[in-house]
Order: structure tokens, then C-alpha cells, then sequence
């Protein structure tokens, strides 16, 4: 199952830390197929606050997460978005020899 994370920021950072094993998909606030990118869940690019990052950065400005602990469940919630796969697979799931 997938978890949609959108507005809550504290939410979001909690369910990192409970499932360091999960993955996210990375998206626009108006979910494209064009933008679906995925991570590991302790990727730093998802999961660190940068020095020039404003509060609400993760799932409060431009982006939402998708969140599961399968690629399969994260296809499954994209397909609802028109997205047939992801459009970019982060350079953290190579370095955990996913893909």
C-alpha cells in the first residue's frame, strides 16, 4: 500500500524514520507522469533539510511524496496519476543495488 503525503511535512519526516527500508516517489503537487522520481527513503534528497531549504519544503510547497515499502505498490499509486513507471530512478537505488 501507498501513502500519500501532502501538507505535513512532520508526517512525512516520521514515516521516514519509522521505515528506513521504504522507498518514495518524488512529485509535483499536481501529480504528472513526466515527474516521478524514486528514492530510497534515507536518500539525502528527499529525507535532509538543506541550508537554503524553507520549512515545509517535503510535501508543503511544490512537491508531494508517495510513500510504500514495494516498488510494486508505488507503480500501482502512479498508474492512478496516468504514469506507466517511474520517469527517473535516483542515483541512491543504484548505490543499494535495486536496479
Amino acid at each position: 500500500m501507498a501513502l500519500l503525503f501532502d501538507d505535513n511535512d512532520d508526517r512525512y519526516l516520521q514515516w521516514l524514520t519509522q521505515n528506513p527500508g521504504g522507498l518514495v516517489v518524488n512529485c509535483r503537487r499536481t501529480p504528472s507522469s513526466e515527474y516521478m522520481v524514486l528514492h530510497t527513503a534515507t536518500c539525502p534528497h528527499i529525507s535532509k533539510i538543506r541550508r537554503n531549504q524553507r520549512a515545509g519544503g517535503f510535501t508543503e510547497k511544490s512537491y508531494v511524496k508517495l510513500c510504500g515499502t514495494s516498488e510494486d505498490d508505488l507503480r500501482k499509486a502512479i498508474r492512478e496519476f496516468d504514469a506507466q513507471d517511474f520517469s527517473k530512478v535516483c542515483r541512491c537505488m543504484a548505490t543499494k543495488n535495486r536496479f
